[in-house]
């Protein structure tokens, strides 16, 4: 079945809320710090490069950019640190649309952190 991009974009948001990667480990609630970790920017770039440039005046194409991480865990005991999450470079991202950029981020914590069973 192909599933339509609004369809994705809630799936992948939810794949997202639900991944062990945003848990803090050995927390019986289970909370997910996606969404406290996740920092949204619309910003407008160069369509040739995609990039914001110097040149004000060609930055005429708006996009969705997003960084990411999971929360900051202690190592002595597991917990994360005053609902503290870090910025994981590697999952930075973006796209034209707000929806298109979480179908992108999704693809990288699979990349980066694997599949996982949402139940």
């Amino acid at each position: 079945m192909i599933m339509n991009k609004k369809d994705k974009f809630h799936e992948d948001w939810i794949w997202l809320r639900d991944h062990p990667h945003f848990k803090e480990p050995n927390n019986k609630y289970s909370i997910s710090y996606f969404e406290h970790g996740l920092l949204i920017e619309v910003v407008k770039v160069n369509p040739d490069t995609l990039e914001i440039d110097d040149d004000k005046t060609k930055n005429t194409k708006v996009q969705v950019w997003l960084e990411c991480g999971g929360p900051v865990i202690d190592e002595e005991d597991g917990t994360c640190l005053f609902g503290e999450t870090y910025h994981d470079w590697k999952l930075d991202t973006g796209a034209d649309t707000f929806e298109q950029a979480i179908i992108n981020l999704a693809e990288l914590v699979k990349k980066e952190y694997g599949e996982y069973k949402n139940e």
